[in-house]
């Protein structure tokens, strides 16, 4: 019994989109998982970083697992980022949108109020 394999040009064009579109889904999956793996700290891994290496590339299910179980809870920060203000303040800033811009005297006397603090 001769087994026929379908080439890519005998598939249709919607069922090469399909294909190409879950690739690179699995391949953004992978490339997420593995560039936390590697930046994570081992101590917010459950278990240990080299048992899950191998499960990433275990498609399409190991991405997965990773993302959702072998992460510890974090603090909703990046692993080993602190955010500043842009002002350079090193408390965390409150809000994402845009600083709103100061005048230079309304600067200095905030400056100066916090100085005789």
């Amino acid at each position: 019994m001769k087994r026929s394999h379908k080439r890519w040009s005998d598939l249709s064009a919607r069922q090469q989109a399909a294909i190409l579109t879950l690739a690179s889904v699995e391949l953004s999956l992978t490339a997420t998982a593995a560039a936390d793996l590697w930046c994570r700290p081992a101590g917010q891994v459950r278990g240990s970083k080299a048992l899950w290496w191998p499960l990433l590339f275990v498609q399409p299910i190991g991405p997965i697992v990773y993302l959702t179980l072998g992460r510890s809870p974090s603090t909703g920060q990046p692993a080993g980022r602190t955010p500043r203000s842009p002002a350079g303040d090193p408390s965390p800033m409150r809000s994402t949108a845009a600083p709103v811009k100061r005048s230079a005297a309304r600067s200095a006397n905030a400056w100066s109020a916090r100085s005789k603090s």
